[in-house]
């Protein structure tokens, strides 16, 4: 996939994220708490989209392509229940 189509796809994604309110709800800055690039002092928790991976997947005479998409979520609170709390709203 070229790069472009995957800067597309990243800044899509990174779109739906910030605009979503539930999920602006449990992150400390909002829709500020969305990055792909985690700047200096930034509030806990986040969350960053980190790597888009494509692999092809041809089949049957057909061109398919499989991405995989990470997010990753950050807390400085013990314990899951935060990340969940985040995962659960993304």
């Amino acid at each position: 996939m070229p790069v472009d189509s995957q800067w597309a796809i990243q800044t899509l994604i990174y779109d739906i994220l910030k605009d979503d309110t539930n999920l602006q709800a449990v992150l400390a800055g909002g829709a500020a708490g969305v990055y792909d690039h985690v700047p200096d002092g930034a509030a806990f928790p986040y969350c960053v989209i980190s790597d888009i991976e494509a692999r092809p997947e041809d089949t049957s005479g057909f061109d398919g392509l499989t991405l995989k998409v990470s997010i990753k979520s950050f807390s400085r609170h013990s314990g899951y229940k935060e990340i969940k709390s985040i995962m659960s709203a993304i």
